[in-house]
């Protein structure tokens, strides 16, 4: 074997120039990289402060708007049990002095004060469950619709309808938002079913990238017009409010959804 070993010639001063010129370039180059890094982070940081003032400041309007949304909703009740007695009363006391218009307008004003009042109801039960205090744990999905099942077991006869609950999981979340979640949920499906015709309710669960759980809760009913889809979660929104009573209960569906 050839012997090599402090065999090789010495560094000329070009070499050793052009060395050190590659070296500092190296060096620079590092140096500039970590400076753009540095800078980077710092606008990275900022922007992460700003943001998180933000948040703050939009969780503390959200709070006093929903607290406001409780405590205006709370004060509108006693006016609104004066004006629906009074209404009362006079329809007791009275209506055989009405005429035929006149019982027709205190019919109007009855039918209006139900209205309100319902719609004063959806907004304190909003705002408690917005504000609600949350206590996460593992919850058993098909407990939660056995409850419900048995829950709605007159309305769910009287309709002849079948509610099919697929094997679910169990999930970590705050049991009494999930049950009213559900809950909600089924309520549509027997509230917007199709004349004469059974209804069906189906739950199932799918995993979604090994990550997370998809709960379908879906039935037969009358469906949601494509116009609607996005317009009907919101606060109040309802599906032919003529004929279906209540002020729409999906927008709770979202917030816990969320």
């Amino acid at each position: 074997m050839e012997q090599v070993r402090n065999s090789a010639l010495p560094w000329e001063n070009t070499d050793l120039n052009t060395a050190e010129e590659l070296r500092l370039s190296f060096a620079n180059l590092k140096s500039n990289q970590l400076s753009r890094v540095q800078t980077q982070n710092s606008i990275l940081a900022e922007e992460i402060a700003e943001c998180k003032v933000i948040e703050d400041v939009l969780r503390e309007t959200n709070r006093q708007l929903e607290s406001f949304a409780y405590v205006a909703s709370h004060d509108l009740q006693e006016p609104l049990r004066m004006v629906s007695n009074y209404c009362q009363l006079l329809e007791r006391r009275y209506s055989e002095n009405f005429e035929g218009k006149a019982r027709e307008y205190l019919g109007n004003i009855m039918i209006g004060a139900k209205r309100m009042h319902q719609l004063i109801d959806s907004i304190l039960e909003y705002s408690r469950f917005a504000t609600r205090s949350q206590s996460y744990e593992a919850v058993d999905l098909n407990d939660i619709c056995i409850e419900l099942k048995n829950f709605f077991a007159e309305k769910l006869n009287s309709l002849n309808a079948n509610f099919i609950i697929e094997n679910l999981p169990i999930v970590f979340g705050e049991k009494n938002q999930l049950y009213q979640l559900i809950q909600n949920m089924i309520s549509n499906g027997l509230k917007f079913h199709q004349e004469n015709q059974a209804v069906i309710i189906k739950t199932s669960a799918s995993r979604e990238l090994d990550e997370f759980w998809k709960i379908a809760i879906s039935d037969n009913g009358i469906g949601i017009p494509s116009n609607m889809q996005q317009k009907v979660f919101e606060m109040f929104q309802c599906l032919n409010p003529q004929k279906y009573e209540g002020t729409g209960n999906l927008s709770r569906c979202v917030s816990t959804g969320c």
